[in-house]
């Protein structure tokens, strides 16, 4: 069953980085530079923002262009700018496809650290508290200092069973006296 499942993550393409630092469900991560389409989706309920994004791979931009389908759709947590996103293939960021509808945009994500929860299923939003302060103190342990909002990152399918699926929490964090400014995309 496990075979199975991380053969299925290893299908898509997905945003390229270096593991600093792992215990348990935390990890430290180095991301290298990456770009995604984005969608302001409110609620983040339901997958009107998904068919905007898949239409958009498709070709369903204005230079035409299809591109491969990739790993993890991200939700932006920001009250401010809760959206979904999809990562654009390495193959097209030389030349990134512009979205056709004003409510799309294209977000660049610099090299930046990032650390990461991972879990499978859901996670409760009363339970979101308690993940955070783990991610912060596991960040402080690395002398680390996190900034910028909390991010969810999915990498199945809606019909794929919860256990069977690998979802995680990212939160940017930079080095203490070295802080990176945090993307504005």
């Amino acid at each position: 069953m496990v075979f199975l499942l991380y053969n299925e993550l290893k299908m898509y393409e997905s945003p390229v980085f270096k593991l600093v630092k792992k215990s348990g469900n935390l990890e430290c991560r180095e991301y290298q530079e990456f770009f995604t389409v984005a969608i302001h989706e409110p609620s983040l309920q339901g997958y009107s923002g998904f068919g905007y994004l898949f239409n958009y791979i498709s070709g369903n931009n204005r230079q035409g262009v299809k591109m491969k389908m990739t790993v993890p759709v991200i939700n932006d947590l920001d009250e401010k700018e809760k959206s979904m996103e999809f990562v654009i293939p390495k193959m097209h960021t030389q030349d990134i496809p512009q979205p056709l509808y004003q409510q799309m945009k294209i977000k660049h994500y610099p090299s930046q650290m990032v650390i990461v929860y991972t879990f499978s299923g859901y996670i409760p939003k009363e339970k979101m508290e308690d993940i955070t302060e783990k991610m912060k103190v596991f960040a402080t342990h690395e002398h680390l200092i996190t900034t910028g909002e909390l991010k969810v990152a999915r990498y199945n399918g809606p019909y794929t069973l919860p256990f069977l699926r690998h979802n995680e929490i990212w939160l940017n964090a930079s080095p203490i006296g070295n802080p990176n400014k945090d993307h504005k995309a």
